[in-house]
């Protein structure tokens, strides 16, 4: 452990062309400020540090709160709150899950339709009312259509057809699906599927949902049918007041609490040089730049 040292700041990497080496500025938790230099750096820093807030400005009005997902501990603070969830990814849907069992108001925003995919489709066929998060937590070895699909998707087997045969098929099971009016949950998923991938060209209906964002969680699809979620597509915002907010198709909510599920962005603030580091694409090439 003598090599490893914790609690430590990294304020600046500069690259020193007389020594040929790293000069790596410090600062410790006791708030001494050391500079060390060394032959190459490794920047294994993850990506989920910086905050995205892609609305930033246009939330300048508004006198609510606006968190990030990564505010979230429980839902205790939403109780009896309107509040509006930015972001339909994974962790989009378990936050509007468990927000909407207390708040007064839960709408999800997205700007495009997504397409749904179930975690565990057999039980969504079985026990439509399932809690997928529940099932996260027991033993699995009972989900067979689950591991079924995990195995076709991942291995040699899946490439045996083409993309638009894939497509296809799925656009045929989301039909099917979605004319089962006994079970409203796969009706929903099959709508929003459908709907995020026709209209679009040819090229998104054949290779569907490996054409558009997927979401692998259905939890929210649950509380949409009960009516407890409020699901707004719209591709931006028209206005922003001290509590309210209002769509670009004119839909007009009032609103608490604003919580973004937006994800993270890459930050390399520290690094003084321009060496050509990737903030968008991670490649196993970022993670041992070389200068010169």
């Amino acid at each position: 452990m003598d090599r490893v040292q914790l609690k430590t700041t990294v304020n600046s990497a500069k690259w020193n062309g007389a020594s040929k080496t790293w000069m790596v500025q410090k600062t410790t938790e006791g708030g001494e400020q050391n500079c060390e230099h060394f032959n190459a750096i490794m920047c294994c820093t993850g990506a989920n540090q910086c905050r995205k807030m892609p609305l930033g400005e246009q939330l300048s009005m508004f006198k609510g709160e606006v968190l990030h997902s990564s505010d979230y501990q429980n839902n205790n603070h939403f109780a009896g709150k309107k509040v509006l969830v930015v972001g339909i990814g994974e962790s989009a849907a378990d936050i509007v899950s468990e927000i909407s069992t207390v708040a007064a108001v839960t709408t999800a925003w997205s700007r495009r339709s997504v397409v749904y995919a179930a975690r565990y489709p057999d039980f969504n066929l079985t026990q439509p009312e399932h809690d997928e998060a529940a099932v996260l937590k027991t033993s699995q070895d009972h989900c067979k259509v689950t591991d079924f699909l995990e195995y076709l998707t991942t291995t040699r087997i899946g490439n045996f057809g083409g993309v638009w045969q894939y497509g296809l098929l799925r656009q045929v099971i989301w039909r099917v699906a979605g004319s089962d009016k006994s079970n409203p949950q796969f009706v929903e998923l099959s709508r929003a599927s459908l709907e995020a991938t026709n209209g679009h060209g040819a090229r998104v209906f054949f290779q569907a949902d490996q054409a558009v964002w997927v979401t692998k969680n259905s939890r929210m699809l649950r509380e949409i049918v009960k009516g407890k979620v409020n699901y707004v597509v719209s591709p931006s915002l028209k206005a922003v007041g001290p509590n309210t907010i209002e769509f670009k198709d004119g839909k007009q909510l009032e609103v608490d609490i604003v919580m973004c599920c937006t994800g993270y962005q890459q930050d390399f603030n520290w690094l003084k040089e321009d060496i050509g580091l990737s903030t968008t694409v991670f490649s196993w090439r970022d993670l041992a730049p070389r200068k010169g």
